[in-house]
């Protein structure tokens, strides 16, 4: 999947609840210089702030859909994150699995549609059709 190029050093850094300021700095100090982050617990978001779009984009390419806190890390641009009709890609659908409680699956699955999006996590997740 082709990430939309940046126009800010901010990231959006959706993350487990259970995630704290010091392990997000900890994760991503190693891309650049770190302006500020924060976690928001209540939103399980996390916002990033580099020095530079450079630095941000670097930690995006590297950070984005890796498995961080047992979930995978789903990072948005500001420009993303801050547009309400902002549609993802392929099946417009992101579903966080802690990968601990699933015995016999590993990796992520590359579905394109909403049904087999639903068909594939149903039993997992309860997901009713609408």
């Amino acid at each position: 999947m082709a990430l939309s190029a940046l126009t800010s050093p901010k990231l959006f850094i959706h993350v487990s609840p259970s995630i704290t300021d010091e392990k997000i700095r900890e994760a991503f100090a190693p891309f650049g210089n770190l302006r500020s982050a924060k976690v928001i617990k209540n939103k399980a978001l996390a916002i990033v702030t580099y020095d530079t779009i450079q630095e941000a984009e670097k930690a995006r390419k590297r950070m984005h859909f890796r498995r961080f806190g047992g979930f995978f890390l789903l990072i948005e641009s500001e420009s993303e994150f801050l547009n309400p009709n902002y549609e993802y890609p392929q099946s417009g659908c992101y579903v966080y699995v802690d990968l601990d409680d699933l015995d016999d699956y590993e990796g992520v699955l590359d579905l394109t549609t909403r049904d087999k999006f639903r068909e594939a996590f149903a039993p997992f997740l309860g997901c009713k059709n609408p």
